[in-house]
């Protein structure tokens, strides 16, 4: 994934769990991300094609995120919540060295 795609989806994940935040708690804002539910497809900043899953795991106590494209921009992403108050995301990206 190009560097300004990651941080626009990090961006817009981030505003809308602040957003949220600042409304009500973490696990309502659990809840607005899990209405994301579905595939979406989408294009990268170089114009290749993304598509982006979002489903519930864990009996619905995690939300995967899955970015799948043509290159080095396939990312995995858990959202769950780490208490009543707390959200977290943990992401999972393909590594690789440019030679």
């Amino acid at each position: 994934m190009t560097k300004s795609i990651r941080v626009a989806v990090t961006l817009c994940v981030v505003l809308a769990a602040t957003a949220a935040l600042a409304q009500s708690s973490a696990q309502q804002s659990f809840n607005q991300l899990k209405s994301l539910t579905g595939s979406w497809e989408g294009k990268s900043g170089d114009g290749h094609a993304l598509e982006v899953s979002f489903r519930d795991t864990a009996g619905g106590s995690a939300l995967m995120s899955e970015i799948h494209g043509h290159g080095p921009e396939n990312m995995v992403s858990m959202f769950h919540l780490d208490g009543p108050d707390r959200l977290l995301i943990t992401e999972q990206l393909k590594t690789y060295v440019e030679k």
